[in-house]
């Protein structure tokens, strides 16, 4: 019964969210940039489902809250991690429910529970593992009551009863040292994967840890990344398979579970929340959005809705955080956050044109942050010329001045050395050696 009034609840939001648009969440989710800030240091991020985010910065975490305009740094719990998540529950009431940091440190094994109190945290539970090194991955669903974290062999499960957070499952998934994965949605539904090997989901209850299905293979690349979610048409899970997204989609009455939709590409990580998908491929972050039908019902499938590039980001995407309208992409550069705002700044290479940022035409440039309407040309060197944007050295035998404009092709010029000359190194003109002689022209 309270699965059903859950569902209810976000049903109701999003059809208030979509009843005048025939675009739907596509019209009102619009994900434009709003800010970033460095993304040096950073080794995971995560988002509430009321517009906070937690990011773990290796020896501290640090919690942002949002202004109304954007995130600001607003309390440091320090103590060391290797990832982190947040929500706000145990139920999915946003203005009263408590605000929960889980932090994993799997250096120590130990497993740490933060509530907030007034402008900080206070620790409430820990946990430490003898024999696995837990805190990998850490999650926590949307206004859930349960969360989880692997280690490099089993699943654990924890349950915030009573105003306190307890262990209460354990479940081996290898015997082996291995890479795991984990993510859990408030339907109560853990996904958990063993690299390359298997790929398991279960329902949690107070009482078990309930195996629903399993897909195992040592032959092909599977369970590297996994998600799960409550979308508009119920749970769903996902997870890669070679060059594969696989979606599943529990039947609310009867509790069954379908393969809905296969998504291609060279599929890195994924991230869902509700009726999206976010996923990495080399050097871009695709997000799909679930169909909406013409009755302003949902189907099942994903639709590409867009795409956001690196713009010469190293290791763009290599982590994501993704709830509701809100979407953070963290590069070794940036951690950047999009959300359902106009833009007033732009990233890096792109200019502000009627509150949305555009890419730079080729051979221009903007800094990060940019409030520029329009982008600049770079001006090349001596001895270089422009081809595609960028400056590139001139062959033997061929000069340029300096001064050509980045956003313009040119080209560089033959030398003409005359009689008793020839082409030196530097591409210049030289005096022959005593002995030796040219006609001119060379």
């Amino acid at each position: 019964m309270l699965v059903m009034k859950i569902y209810a609840s976000i049903l109701l939001l999003l059809f208030h969210y979509t009843a005048a648009s025939k675009n739907g969440l596509q019209q009102y989710w619009k994900y434009k940039f709003e800010n970033s800030i460095p993304g040096a240091n950073i080794v995971d991020v995560d988002y509430s489902q009321s517009n906070e985010v937690a990011v773990c910065y290796g020896t501290e975490v640090k919690y942002y809250s949002h202004d109304g305009t954007t995130y600001i740094e607003s309390a440091t719990i320090a103590k060391a991690c290797t990832s982190v998540a947040i929500s706000k529950g145990p139920h999915l009431d946003t203005t009263t429910g408590d605000t929960q940091i889980m932090i994993g440190d799997s250096a120590t094994k130990y497993i740490y529970f933060y509530k907030k109190s007034g402008a900080s945290f206070t620790e409430d539970f820990s946990y430490i593992s003898t024999d696995d090194d837990i805190g990998k991955e850490v999650a926590m669903p949307t206004g859930g009551k349960y969360a989880a974290t692997v280690g490099s062999k089993q699943v654990y499960v924890f349950v915030y009863n009573d105003d306190a957070w307890s262990k209460i499952h354990t479940k081996e998934l290898t015997t082996t040292a291995s890479t795991l994965h984990v993510d859990l949605n408030h339907d109560d539904i853990l996904i958990a994967s063993v690299e390359n090997k298997l790929v398991a989901w279960y329902k949690i209850t107070f009482s078990a840890l309930t195996e629903l299905q399993k897909q195992e293979s040592t032959t092909i690349n599977i369970g590297t990344s996994v998600s799960a979610t409550v979308s508009c048409k119920g749970s769903q899970i996902a997870f890669n398979s070679n060059n594969l997204i696989i979606i599943y989609l529990q039947d609310v009455d009867t509790g069954t579970w379908t393969k809905t939709q296969n998504i291609l590409g060279d599929i890195q990580d994924v991230e869902m929340s509700l009726c999206m998908i976010a996923v990495k491929i080399p050097g871009k972050i695709k997000l799909y959005m679930l169909e909406q039908l013409a009755d302003g019902s949902f189907g099942t499938q994903y639709i590409l809705t867009k795409e956001f590039d690196a713009n010469g980001e190293a290791n763009f995407g290599k982590k994501m955080a993704f709830k509701l309208s809100d979407l953070a992409i963290l590069s070794d550069d940036f951690l950047s956050f999009y959300r359902n705002v106009d833009s007033t700044k732009c990233r890096k290479n792109e200019f502000l044109s009627s509150g949305t940022c555009k890419s730079c035409p080729t051979g221009e440039f903007n800094d990060q942050l940019t409030t520029n309407t329009a982008c600049t040309a770079d001006t090349c060197l001596i001895n270089q010329y422009v081809a595609a944007g960028v400056c590139k050295a001139c062959g033997s035998g061929t000069t340029n001045v300096a001064g050509d404009p980045t956003n313009v092709n040119s080209a560089c010029d033959v030398v003409t050395c005359a009689v008793d000359q020839y082409v030196n190194s530097q591409n210049q003109c030289g005096t022959c050696p005593q002995g030796t002689s040219t006609f001119g022209t060379q």
